[in-house]
């Protein structure tokens, strides 16, 4: 199986609040609405949140999400991912979403994951020839995903394995676009929620 997982442990401290709780649209949560695009396609995805997100994993489980805690999310980002590969080890393969990355079509999971089924080893969608997220990793990358830390990290590890990525081109320019700063969310607005 390849499991989905959504990476949310992070601090907000860019924007100032939880950022995974907003709105969008005056709809539905942001890591709401990945995490239903992802389930789409991958129906067992996780969204793995810091221990202290309570709020979240809540609001999260109540829609029928599957939700797992970084016990390392406090040491940053790479920690986080080494902890949601170990709690789903047995997987064939991984797709890496972003919680703040609302506006990724499930068109372009759904290419990731059948990009691995033919034997990629990591895909990264393209859309006009610039790469995003989510990215994807096969089981060979299992240990090396799992001792992930601050100095040895997924950027690095992408830049490493560079040869062996598969470019995969989308339509899709929510793979570009994340929300860091309020001022995203005119951004957003103008270019995902009212066009």
């Amino acid at each position: 199986m390849i499991q989905g997982l959504i990476l949310a442990a992070g601090k907000s401290s860019r924007f100032g609040s939880d950022k995974l709780q907003l709105k969008l649209n005056g709809d539905q949560a942001m890591v709401a609405k990945i995490a239903r695009s992802m389930k789409s396609i991958l129906p067992e995805t996780v969204t793995v949140l810091s221990k202290d997100n309570a709020k979240t994993s809540t609001d999260l489980a109540l829609e029928g999400n599957h939700v797992a805690f970084s016990e390392h999310s406090y040491q940053g980002f790479n920690h986080t991912v080494a902890d949601a590969i170990s709690m789903t080890r047995h997987a064939k393969g991984w797709i890496l979403a972003m919680g703040d990355m609302p506006f990724v079509k499930p068109e372009t999971i759904q290419m990731l994951a059948r990009a691995l089924e033919l034997g990629a080893h990591i895909a990264v969608p393209s859309c006009h020839d610039r790469p995003g997220y989510p990215v994807a990793f096969s089981s060979r990358y299992r240990q090396r995903l799992m001792s992930l830390d601050g100095e040895n990290g997924l950027t690095e590890l992408l830049e490493h394995e560079a040869a062996k990525i598969t470019k995969v081109a989308v339509n899709d320019p929510g793979i570009l676009f994340d929300i860091d700063q309020p001022e995203d969310l005119q951004v957003a607005e103008k270019f995902f929620i009212n066009s």
